[in-house]
């Protein structure tokens, strides 16, 4: 698929999950967070009972050493992408960045971790991240050495993969493979622990996720 075509699908695509999550926001949940135990709210979704974020040392937008610290202590919301992404990327990004608008008021973080650090620079990640006006005193982009963040995956129970079926033209005439790697938002703990995953392209899902994590990030004040 042409470079133009994809980008004006994932366009297309990025307005109507918007679009959906605000429509959900207009709608209403079944359960508000108030309906829900706090006891249950802060214990791990089924499936992910004693998964966590492994030690890390990676780098920031910043070039800055950033690791496993700075998700100690409070509420984060993860994802992974790769800034040459012209699939799942953009959109997932575009739902962290809504859900960063809406959780402003709340002292609950970001942090997308690049699955492609052979090409994933400080800077470049520093461009992608303006390109979503992404606030960088909560929301971290990390990259460094290759194997560390797929460690980080593996723990959670995904897999990186090269998809040859899906070449991705880079701005300078060259070419890369599509690195398939999960499309999901995870809710992390202050303890590092994985609660919840949401896919980006489920309303509902995230809903939920941004409304779990605002209770739980609240409740620490």
């Amino acid at each position: 698929m042409p470079r133009v075509l994809i980008v004006l699908v994932t366009a297309a695509l990025t307005v109507m999950i918007t679009s959906a999550i605000m429509l959900t926001r207009q709608r209403g949940p079944l359960r508000t967070p108030a309906d829900i135990p706090a006891s249950v709210l802060s214990e791990p979704d089924q499936g992910l009972e004693g998964i966590t974020i492994v030690p890390f040392t990676l780098l920031d937008q910043n070039g800055r050493t950033v690791d496993q610290s700075i998700l100690e202590g409070c509420v984060t919301i993860i994802d992974f992408i790769f800034t040459n992404c012209p699939f799942v990327c953009p959109p997932m990004s575009q739902t962290m960045a809504h859900l960063s608008a809406q959780l402003a008021d709340t002292p609950v973080r970001f942090m997308s971790f690049s699955v492609d650090p052979e090409r994933d620079t400080p800077e470049s990640l520093l461009a992608f991240a303006q390109s979503y006006n992404a606030d960088l005193d909560r929301w971290t982009f990390a990259t460094g050495e290759a194997g560390v963040v797929e460690h980080i995956l593996r723990r959670i129970g995904f897999e990186l993969h090269e998809d040859r079926s899906r070449p991705i033209a880079l701005q300078d005439g060259s070419t890369m493979m599509n690195i398939a790697h999960p499309s999901k938002l995870m809710l992390i703990d202050g303890s590092r622990r994985v609660l919840m995953l949401a896919s980006f392209d489920e309303p509902d899902k995230v809903m939920a996720l941004e409304r779990r994590a605002r209770l739980l990030a609240t409740a620490k004040r």
